[in-house]
């Protein structure tokens, strides 16, 4: 996390966007260096450590199934994706 502190100090670097896993998201939030919190759900059915869930095997993102989102909705602080699979598409 050294990096964040170089990148704002010698290059005036005051945002940075970082796309990880849990792994990297948990190092971040402990080190005091997140601002802000941006999820981005993708209609991808994937399991732990970005491989493929039910079953599956490989590990491109290409290669993984795509869902279709149905309706969001929130309730309460929490929101509530509804999807299907494009194979079962009502």
């Amino acid at each position: 996390m050294d990096v964040l502190k170089t990148l704002a100090e010698k290059y005036d670097v005051m945002h940075v966007l970082c796309e990880g896993g849990g792994q990297l998201a948990a190092g971040l939030v402990e080190g005091g260096l997140v601002d802000e919190f941006a999820f981005f759900v993708a209609p991808k059915l994937m399991g732990t450590d970005g491989l493929p869930n039910f079953g599956k095997t490989g590990g491109l993102i290409s290669d993984v199934e795509n869902v279709k989102f149905k309706s969001v909705e929130q309730l309460g602080a929490d929101v509530l994706l509804r999807a299907v699979s494009r194979q079962h598409d009502f």
